[in-house]
C-alpha cells in the first residue's frame, strides 16, 4: 500500500480551491483571515505513525486486522521499524476451497483521519489434476471411442485444449465446458496396423492451468473381413 493517496489529494484540493471561489475568505476565532494553507493542514496526515484497519471482503483470503504506517516513509507493524520505504506491505493469505477463481475487496481505513483506500486482490485456484491409464483394443480399420467426462462446478466457461502426443489416437483439439455442467472428451483410437500402441493425452484447462493426464495404450488386432462373396462354380472347373 504506497504512503501517499493520489486520489485523496485530488478530492482536498479539488474541495480547497472549490470553496476559495465560491466564499468569501473565512475568519479564525481571532479575526484573522484563514488561510488557505491552514484548510490544508486540517487535511494532512499525521507526522507520528498511524493506525490502519484492515477489512477482508472474502472468507477466502485472509491477513492482519491492522497496521501501522510512519509517514516519514517508515513502516510500523507490531512495533517493529523497518528500513525507509514509500509503501506498507500487506501479507495477504489466500486458502481457497475448490478450483475456480476467487474476489476480494481489501479495505485499509485510518482511525485517526479521513484515508480509506480499498483494492481488488484476485486469486486463482488450481487443482492438482489427475492421471490414469486407459486401454484399447480394436481391429485394423475400425474405431473405438471412449468419453472422458470434464465437470464444470463453478460459474465460469471454461475451454479445454488437447494434446495427443503419439499415434494411433485422435480428438477434437479444443472443447468448450460450460459453467455448472459436465461435457464429455472423446478419444478415439482407430488403429492402421495390428500393433500395439503408445500414446499420451493432455487435456488443459486455459482458464485454471488445470492438467489431466491419460496415459494411452491400444491394441490393434487383425482386420475383420469387410463383406461376403459368394462363388458358384462347377466341380474341377476354373471361374
Amino acid at each position: 500500500m504506497p504512503h501517499s493517496n493520489p486520489q485523496r489529494d485530488k478530492a482536498i484540493n479539488f474541495h480547497l480551491t472549490n470553496s476559495i471561489s465560491t466564499t468569501n475568505i473565512k475568519k479564525n476565532l481571532k479575526g484573522k483571515e484563514r488561510q488557505p494553507n491552514f484548510e490544508k493542514d486540517l487535511y494532512s496526515f499525521a507526522k507520528k505513525s498511524s493506525k490502519y484497519k484492515v477489512e477482508l471482503s472474502s472468507p477466502y483470503f485472509h491477513g492482519p486486522s491492522e497496521i501501522f504506517v510512519n509517514h516519514n516513509n517508515q513502516i510500523c507493524k507490531e512495533n517493529q521499524n523497518f528500513p525507509d520505504q514509500t509503501y506498507s506491505e500487506i501479507p495477504i493469505r489466500f486458502t481457497p476451497e475448490l478450483p475456480g477463481k476467487y474476489t476480494c475487496k481489501v479495505i485499509v481505513s485510518c482511525t485517526e483521519f479521513c484515508d480509506i483506500r480499498v483494492f481488488t486482490v484476485y486469486g486463482t485456484a488450481i487443482s492438482e489434476g489427475s492421471w490414469a491409464e486407459l486401454d484399447f483394443c480394436c481391429a485394423v480399420r475400425q474405431t473405438v471411442t471412449q468419453d472422458i467426462p470434464v465437470i464444470n462446478k463453478t460459474q465460469d466457461d471454461w475451454t479445454i485444449k488437447a494434446i495427443i502426443e503419439g499415434n494411433g489416437f485422435i480428438g477434437p483439439y479444443l472443447i468448450t465446458v460450460k459453467s455448472l455442467s459436465v461435457t464429455n472428451y472423446p478419444i478415439i483410437f482407430r488403429p492402421q496396423k495390428d500393433q500395439i500402441y503408445h500414446s499420451k493425452l493432455i487435456l488443459s484447462n486455459l482458464q485454471t492451468a488445470q492438467k489431466h493426464v491419460y496415459i494411452l495404450r491400444g491394441v490393434g488386432e487383425s482386420p475383420l473381413p469387410e463383406e461376403t462373396i459368394n462363388v458358384e462354380c462347377t466341380a474341377r472347373q476354373p471361374v
